[in-house]
């Protein structure tokens, strides 16, 4: 090759190009850590909520059961459980049942 005044080098283009890559992933790194304190702070404002609904949620299966039992032995709470369609056992699912499985 000729010594012409005009030759590059490869040093300031890589160079360029890492120092691109350094601020890229650095970039990502900083918004990926801004969401994930940002998710945090949702999940601690939620918790008590979330606390307070499976709390209530035990305390109506309790109730659901208590008003199963107590069905066999009174009419009362017979017609209760009929009348709102009542079932002392949890579904294992965790959801609500099927409109086609509590009938019509």
């Amino acid at each position: 090759m000729e010594d012409s005044p005009y030759s590059h080098s490869p040093f300031w283009p890589l160079q360029i190009l890492v120092v691109y890559l350094i601020a890229w992933v650095g970039y990502h790194v900083f918004t990926l850590n801004k969401a994930r304190l940002a998710d945090e702070q949702q999940i601690q404002q939620v918790t008590p909520q979330a606390e307070a609904a499976l709390t209530a949620k035990n305390r109506l299966v309790s109730l659901a059961q208590d008003i199963d039992n107590i069905a066999a032995k009174d009419a009362a709470a017979a017609e209760i459980v009929k009348e709102f369609k009542i079932h002392g056992r949890e579904n294992p699912s965790g959801s609500n049942p099927s409109p086609s499985s509590t009938g019509p």
